[in-house]
């Protein structure tokens, strides 16, 4: 089977190494670069209709060769269920996987049934080791949908955008006869322009829909939209946990989203089935069962007398025993902060639990109606969720590490007479490897020929005889945000890398809780140097971004010094240079720069800062008590950029703070970044270079005139007469730089807080 020809516009900003499936080049808008209108669905560009999409498939299908690919009418139904931030833990068939003592790690007697969930273990396959390639939202999706690693798709970073040139396999699916809808949360940007964050997609306006012709149910936001209502037959409110207007007590079967979904799916399904010859494909994506804690009656209440315990692996990471990694970012001596955004609190563990089982109480009407309708034979149902959830483990709550409960999702898939009854699949599988193997499954590989996926068709294995599937050297990726942390991952070992500590070595099979670092014992040298390999070669293939080395341990803020009138630099500073001035800087008969920062003159600490200069932290007082205050009276924003800028003593401030997502910025709170203010006037001085008086041959630094109280002395010592104070440093000449009550720091040092010593008449003449 082939895809009927689609042109792509060419790609801006991505990596050349990408190659798309029969792409043609479209000319593109001159003013935007790539306009939102600039995909066609034809070579001649028209607008097509619904029906003229499906008869395309439908023609793609008759002219399919004889035995090349599966006959149309033999095309199976899809439906794709994707949680959020559900936890394997919490569902009975994944807890059957796993040893007595992983089973309940909070408290003997937390146990959620699910037996809907469980039967699609029964009936199909289950994968206890679906990675995904960034435990966050939107990253997650893009390459769940794409078949791509983030840095390919455009939407690397939560609250990104997939590239509209990214073919998804909707796309492939519609162009070979399959009616496909998405409906609930996208959260891979706006899919229109202009449009409200929150609003279903509007069926008077056009805009690309990256394959799902049906899209009536789709909101592009993130807002955490709990409840949907009728206003009309095209139109449907949205009622966030925020409306102190709409109380939960509102929120009903008809109206609560997770209800509201699996309703519409059904419609959906009961219109599509009627028309002959067109197969169907639903992807429905699902609100819950991510933070905040809320769900409808009675699933609020359901799990009350539940008493959750400390897990083990919260226990070590708050007694430090085993030592910990530095990726982790938190300090348990602090702990209680994060109580009141994420809440290891009884009642948000118990609505936890409610929500999750008011989707398997969902998934189980919707089974149910696939039976019912006869159409369970030829249905392909898939279950999984966009990431994990650490609920406490390891002392984190959220996502984002990568440990097993972040990275490591639920994925089932049934499919009767294909796929065996009971299988387990074991080997590493990554979420990128969905597209290209569901489409080889369905469609045949020929629906794939020109198709460059980073994923790979695992669907000879999805369909084998095998009962159980593990392969110990299959491998797949997962990275974190601005690559805090690199990840290569099998079923039995996990490799970390990370520029902010050492690498650790996790075995899955002898240590499950992933506490201890088997890097530096003998008998697993061989095998980390071997994933290590691995994950420096993915890196490059896959454009993942990360500093030259991940030795680097030098203090980006720390000084070091030469002769006099050489000045004082920073370890920061020295990273940046070009090798030919740094190895003049490193040179001992110069200063002791090789002593003061022996990474970076040995080339291990060049690009460190990979932060994006508008991505937004959220942090928040310490003292906040959001039972108390309301969120926005505790806690502010920051860009990476903003928070560079600020005076040390704020930024370190902002740093430390538990609540605070630093993980977001990390280079930045660790002193590798100073973006370029916009502000011409503002202070670039490097605080230890040097001026001189010409008369008394003086020598200060910038930091000490910055630090001159009266503005008439410090106007006398620039003027040129006197000094080059005005050419090395201009913006203490200025008054951009002040150090009487605050520190200040530019790209080559800092200045710490001091009142400049009254100045000799001597000194400044």
């Amino acid at each position: 089977m082939r895809i009927a020809n689609l042109s792509f516009p060419a790609f801006v900003g991505l990596s050349s190494a990408v190659v798309f499936v029969k792409a043609t080049a479209v000319p593109r808008n001159v003013d935007d670069g790539l306009s939102a209108h600039s995909f066609k669905m034809s070579e001649k560009g028209e607008t097509r209709t619904e029906e003229e999409l499906l008869s395309t498939g439908r023609r793609t299908a008759e002219e399919t060769e004889t035995g090349s690919a599966t006959p149309k009418n033999d095309l199976p139904n899809i439906i794709i269920v994707m949680s959020d931030q559900q936890n394997f833990r919490t569902m009975g068939c994944y807890r059957d996987q796993l040893r007595e003592d992983q089973k309940h790690i909070w408290g003997e007697g937390i146990t959620l049934d699910t037996p809907h969930i469980d039967s699609l273990a029964r009936d199909g396959a289950l994968f206890t080791n679906f990675i995904i390639s960034r435990p966050e939202c939107t990253p997650s999706r893009a390459s769940f949908l794409s078949g791509l690693y983030p840095p390919k798709t455009g939407a690397g970073t939560n609250h990104g955008s997939l590239h509209e040139a990214i073919p998804t396999f909707a796309q492939v699916l519609r162009e070979n006869g399959y009616h496909t809808s998405y409906l609930g949360k996208w959260h891979l940007a706006r899919a229109i322009p202009g449009e409200r964050e929150g609003d279903f997609v509007s069926k008077k306006k056009k805009s690309f829909d990256f394959g799902f012709t049906n899209r009536d149910f789709q909101h592009p936001g993130s807002n955490n939209y709990r409840t949907f209502h009728d206003l009309n037959e095209t139109h449907y409110q949205r009622w966030t946990m925020y409306d102190k207007d709409k109380p939960q007590s509102a929120w009903t079967e008809e109206n609560y989203g997770t209800d509201f979904f699996f309703r519409r799916t059904i419609e959906i399904i009961e219109k599509q089935r009627k028309i002959k010859n067109t197969p169907f494909s639903v992807m429905m994506s699902l609100e819950d069962p991510h933070y905040p804690y809320v769900v409808r009656q009675p699933y609020d209440t359901m799990f009350k007398d539940m008493k959750f315990q400390v897990p083990p692996t919260m226990q070590a990471a708050i007694d430090n025993n085993p030592r910990k990694p530095k990726w982790r970012h938190f300090d348990e001596t602090t702990l209680s902060i994060t109580e009141y955004r994420y809440g290891f609190q009884q009642e948000d563990l118990q609505v936890y639990y409610g929500m999750i089982k008011n989707i398997d109480d969902n998934l189980g009407r919707l089974l149910k109606y696939l039976k019912d309708k006869n159409l369970e034979k030829n249905t392909v149902v898939v279950f999984t969720s966009d990431h994990g959830g650490m609920n406490g483990e390891h002392g984190v709550f959220g996502k984002l590490k990568p440990y097993s409960a972040s990275v490591n999702v639920p994925f089932l898939i049934r499919y009767p007479g294909k796929i065996m009854e009971g299988k387990v699949i074991k080997s590493a599988t990554s979420n990128i490897d969905f597209a290209p193997s569901l489409l080889n499954m369905v469609l045949g590989s020929s629906s794939t020929a020109g198709m460059n996926f980073d994923g790979t068709d695992r669907s000879k294995h999805w369909l084998d005889g095998n009962k159980v599937i593990d392969d110990p050297n299959q491998i797949v990726y997962s990275a974190y945000y601005n690559n805090n942390w690199f990840a290569a991952i099998t079923s039995e070992l996990k490799l970390v890398i990370s520029p902010t500590d050492y690498m650790w070595l996790f075995d899955l099979v002898r240590d499950p809780d992933e506490l201890y670092n088997f890097r530096f014992r003998d008998d697993y040298s061989k095998r980390a140097e071997h994933l290590r390999l691995k994950a420096v070669t993915a890196m490059k293939v896959y454009d993942w971004r990360m500093s030259s080395s991940w030795a680097c341990k030098d203090d980006p803020t720390r000084s070091f010094h030469g002769r006099i009138k050489f000045g004082h630099w920073n370890c920061r500073f020295l990273a940046r240079l070009p090798p030919v001035w740094r190895n003049n800087f490193c040179n001992p008969e110069k200063s002791n720069a090789n002593e003061v920062c022996p990474d970076t003159c040995r080339g291990h600490c060049t690009n460190m800062c990979q932060d994006k200069p508008e991505t937004y932290i959220n942090y928040c007082r310490e003292d906040c008590n959001i039972e108390e205050e309301s969120y926005w009276t505790c806690c502010n924003q920051r860009t990476c950029k903003v928070l560079s800028w600020e005076k040390p003593s704020l930024k370190n401030e902002v740093c430390s703070v538990i609540a605070t997502e630093t993980y977001k910025c990390p280079m930045t709170c660790e002193g590798w970044c100073l973006f370029e203010k916009p502000n011409k006037n503002a202070c670039r001085d490097n605080p230890g270079k040097a001026y001189t008086m010409k008369r008394t041959s003086v020598t200060r630094n910038c930091c000490f005139l910055s630090g001159v109280k009266k503005r008439r002395q410090r106007l006398n010592i620039c003027r040129e007469a006197n000094s080059n104070a005005k050419k090395n440093c201009p913006g203490a000449c200025r008054g951009s730089c002040s150090s009487l009550k605050e520190s200040w720091e530019t790209l080559s040092g800092v200045c710490p807080a001091r009142i400049a010593k009254t100045q000799s008449s001597v000194e400044m003449v």
